[in-house]
């Protein structure tokens, strides 16, 4: 799922990669978001962070299995921001 991005300011400059820790419960679902390295810009868009979030929030995955046995798992993730494509909505 996209992040609903908030509106960019014209000559915001910056971007990169948003990186995060998710706990993905026994049925494939996040249920816990930690982020580890927020995207910088200038100027700082903080409602950008908190969407990136919001998205990854609601991904869903299959779940880990021990011994056939559904098990919670942590994994890192990482979410590419670029301006150019934000501002064209995609």
């Amino acid at each position: 799922m996209l992040p609903a991005y908030p509106p960019i300011p014209e000559g915001t400059r910056g971007g990169g990669v948003w990186i995060g820790e998710i706990l993905i419960d026994a049925h494939g679902r996040v249920s816990k978001v930690w982020t580890i390295r927020q995207v910088r810009l200038t100027p700082a868009v903080p409602l950008l962070n908190k969407a990136i979030t919001d998205a990854v929030v609601k991904w869903e995955f299959a779940p880990a299995a021990v011994d056939n046995v559904p098990v919670p798992v942590c994994r890192t993730v990482s979410v590419n921001v670029n301006l150019k494509a934000i501002r064209a909505g995609q």
